[in-house]
């Protein structure tokens, strides 16, 4: 009998960690050295990042604006951090961090992205009948420009729905400004001005309010009519 008991607690035990682990992973990372390593990793990144920028920065400022050739990524950021609102800027370390900034955020979403087209994946292995159809729209259409790309409007269609069912982000935060008029979100009182609220893109995703079906990859939802 005691084994028997001793293989359910077991089992018991096995099935809250599978449960619970991946919902409190996050937030007990939060709390661990873990996140201390990341923090460390991030301003290491930051340094490494501004000292590249300022050896680009150098290297076409010994040449005439007019003559620069900023044909590396590097350099094309910081000649587009040159000018704000159509006005040179002479603040170079204000032109420098804004050019690192630009880079960390290419890094972030560059990660974002192979998320987001591998959840694309995943739909289009499911539901070969839209795989056939966007494939063959990929195909017939000739591409030469960047305009021609608004063209692919069955693709497009299809990587609304896949970031819709498998968002790259699950949760976001906002930070709720209180008002003598504004107290609550929807029934709940905030009581702090400032308060960080939290909230489920992928809830909100599939509220069959907003979306009918909302389990079923479906790219011809997406229509003109629709404005979620």
């Amino acid at each position: 009998k005691q084994g028997i008991n001793a293989e359910y607690g077991d089992n018991v035990h096995t099935i809250l960690n599978a449960i619970t682990l991946p919902i409190f992973k996050y937030w007990s990372y939060m709390f661990t050295s873990e996140r201390e390593d990341a923090q460390r990793m991030i301003k290491g990144m930051r340094k490494d990042l501004t000292a590249i920028v300022h050896r680009k920065w150098d290297e076409i400022s010994q040449v005439e604006d007019s003559k620069i050739q900023s044909d590396d990524f590097v350099g094309l950021l910081l000649r587009a951090n040159k000018s704000k609102d159509g006005k040179s800027m002479e603040d170079l370390p204000t032109i420098i961090s804004r050019t690192v900034d630009d880079i960390m955020t290419v890094i972030l979403v560059m990660d974002n992205m192979v998320k987001q087209l591998s959840m694309l994946f995943v739909f289009l292995e499911r539901e070969p009948e839209v795989q056939e159809k966007m494939v063959t729209e990929l195909r017939e259409t000739e591409i030469k420009s960047v305009d021609d790309l608004q063209r692919l409007v069955y693709t497009e269609k299809c990587l609304l729905e896949a970031m819709r069912m498998g968002p790259a982000l699950l949760r976001g935060t906002r930070r709720f400004k209180k008002t003598a008029t504004c107290t609550k979100i929807g029934k709940y009182e905030i009581p702090v001005d400032g308060l960080g609220v939290h909230y489920s893109e992928y809830v909100m995703h599939m509220d069959p309010i907003v979306w009918p079906e909302p389990k079923k990859f479906n790219p011809d939802r997406w229509s003109d009519e629709f404005k979620p």
